[in-house]
C-alpha cells in the first residue's frame, strides 16, 4: 500500500506556511526513479480552497543549469555560485552534483559547505538569526536558522581579515531562497561544531547568536529540569509544529502503478556531446570519474542515470535492486520465453543421456577386475593371492625359453678403439701419412 500523503510534505507545508511566495524544497531522492530533485511548490490563495498546493519536480542538474545559464561567471572554475532556502538549507550547489565530493546530498547546510561565509553572515544585523523550537512528537528542542526574505541590497564580506573567500548573497524576489557567489580560489574552511554521528547539538548549555553550529537539537528535559550547570535562556521557547515527513518510500512502488505506462518521450543520452547539454536532461549523467571513485576520465561522456549515477561510472543507485530506472519497457513487450523453455529441456536430455553412459561405462570397467578363484570360498578375501599362483589354461610354457641364449654363439662387438697387437709407432724421419 502506498502511504504517500502530501499534506506531510516539506513542498505543501513550507508552501501553506508563506502564502504568495514560490518555495523551493531542499534536495530529495524522488521515489519514481529520476534520481535527486528540487520541489519548486506555490499556494494558491482562493476562498473556496485555502489550502491548495501546486508543484513541479526538477532534477538538480536543471536547476543548476538554470543558474549557470543566467550568470554564466558561474561556470568558471574559480568561482562557485547556490542557492540556499530561507533556512540555510541548500538547494543548488557544486558540491550537490559533484562525484568528487563527499557526504550526503540531502539536507545539506550552508554551515556544511561553506562554513567561512556561514561565519560571516551571523555578524550581519538583521540578516540571519538562531532561533529554538520544541518539538512535542520527540521531545527535543530544536535549533535552527532563520533568514530574512526581504534583504534589500547585496551583502558581502562583513567581517575583514586575511582570508581569500570573499562572497555576495542577495535574495530572490518572490522566493523562500537567495542567490549567492564565492570566489573559489582558495579553499580555505572554519569551524563550526557539527556532530558527525547524530543531530545532537555539541553543547546544549549554550547557544550564541554570533556562533557558527550546525542545525541541531537537544533533549527537552535540560530546559524543563535544568541544573546548575544548565544556562536558562531568557525567551519562551515556541512549539515547532507539525514536523514534515522525510522521503521514506521506495522507488518500487511508484512503479507498481506505473508499470504499464510508456516513457512520455524517447531521449538518447549519448547524443549530448557536451557538460552543459546533458545537464538537466531526465534520466543522463554526465560520467567523468571512472569506478574505482578517484581517476578521472580521459574523455567524459553522457550517458544514463543508472551506468553512471551521481558521475562515477558503475555506482550503485540508492535505490537498490529492483528499481527499472529508465529502462525501455517496450523492449520486453516482444519478449517470448519459449525459446529459453525449449533449450533448457533440451539440455537437460543431453546432461542426463550423458550420465547413463558414463554409468554404464564405470559399470562394465568394473567387471573386468573382478577375480574368480577356483577354491574354498574362505580364501577369496586373501589380497596374498598372485597372477602366478592361478591355474591358467590359455598361458604357454616359458619355462625353457631361458635355455636358448646360452645355445646361441653371438660374436663380441668390435670395439672402434681396438689396437692391432703388431702396431708401431714411426720414428721422426719417417711419416705415418698414408
Amino acid at each position: 500500500e502506498y502511504d504517500y500523503e502530501p499534506v506531510k510534505r516539506p513542498w505543501y507545508m513550507n508552501a501553506v506556511d508563506n502564502p504568495g511566495k514560490i518555495i523551493l524544497t531542499p534536495p530529495n531522492l524522488d521515489v519514481g526513479g529520476a534520481g535527486y530533485v528540487v520541489s519548486i511548490s506555490y499556494a494558491v490563495q482562493s476562498p473556496i480552497y485555502p489550502s491548495m498546493v501546486v508543484s513541479m519536480d526538477v532534477t538538480i542538474g536543471f536547476l543548476y543549469k538554470l543558474l549557470i545559464d543566467n550568470f554564466p561567471l558561474c561556470a568558471e572554475s574559480y568561482v562557485k555560485c547556490y542557492i540556499m532556502n530561507n533556512r540555510g538549507y541548500l538547494v543548488s550547489h557544486p558540491g550537490l552534483i559533484d562525484p568528487n565530493s563527499s557526504g550526503p546530498i540531502e539536507q545539506q547546510h550552508i554551515t556544511h559547505k561553506e562554513s567561512m561565509i556561514a561565519i560571516d553572515m551571523l555578524n550581519h544585523k538583521g540578516f540571519v538569526t538562531k532561533r529554538l523550537c520544541s518539538n512535542f512528537y520527540d521531545k527535543t528542542i530544536q535549533r535552527f536558522y532563520e533568514f530574512n526574505t526581504s534583504l534589500p541590497n547585496v551583502l558581502s564580506n562583513v567581517v575583514s581579515g586575511d582570508h581569500c573567500v570573499h562572497y555576495y548573497i542577495a535574495s530572490i524576489p518572490g522566493t523562500n531562497a537567495f542567490v549567492g557567489l564565492v570566489n573559489a580560489s582558495c579553499n580555505v574552511g572554519a569551524f563550526c561544531p557539527c556532530s558527525m554521528v547524530d543531530r545532537v547539538c555539541l553543547n546544549c548549555n549554550r547557544m550564541e547568536q554570533t556562533e557558527c553550529e550546525c542545525p541541531c537539537e537537544c533533549s527537552s528535559e535540560l530546559y524543563e529540569c535544568p541544573s546548575t550547570n544548565t544556562t536558562k535562556f531568557d525567551q519562551d521557547i515556541p512549539l515547532c509544529g507539525m514536523m514534515p515527513e522525510n522521503n521514506n518510500h521506495k522507488s518500487h512502488y511508484f512503479h507498481n502503478f506505473a508499470e504499464n505506462l510508456k516513457s512520455c518521450f524517447d531521449f538518447q543520452c549519448e547524443t549530448y556531446i557536451t557538460h552543459s547539454s546533458c545537464l538537466g536532461v531526465l534520466g543522463c549523467e554526465w560520467c567523468q570519474v571512472d569506478a574505482d571513485g578517484t581517476t578521472s576520465l580521459s574523455a567524459p561522456f553522457c550517458t544514463s542515470q543508472s551506468t553512471c549515477f551521481n558521475g562515477v561510472l558503475g555506482a550503485v543507485t540508492p535505490y537498490g535492486e529492483g528499481s527499472f530506472g529508465h529502462v525501455n519497457r517496450d523492449a520486453f513487450t516482444s519478449y517470448s520465453a519459449i525459446g529459453p523453455v525449449a533449450g533448457c529441456i533440451v539440455t537437460m536430455s543431453l546432461v542426463i543421456a550423458v550420465a547413463i553412459y558414463c554409468y554404464r561405462q564405470n559399470s562394465s570397467t568394473d567387471s573386468c577386475h573382478n577375480l574368480y578363484v577356483d577354491g574354498p570360498a574362505e580364501t577369496w578375501h586373501d589380497v596374498d593371492v598372485q597372477m602366478s599362483h592361478l591355474p591358467s589354461d590359455d598361458m604357454p610354457d616359458m619355462s625353457g625359453q631361458d635355455k636358448l641364449l646360452p645355445a646361441m654363439e653371438i660374436e663380441a662387438p668390435i670395439s672402434p678403439y681396438r689396437v692391432v697387437t703388431g702396431y708401431r709407432r714411426h720414428t721422426a724421419n719417417g711419416s705415418d701419412h698414408g
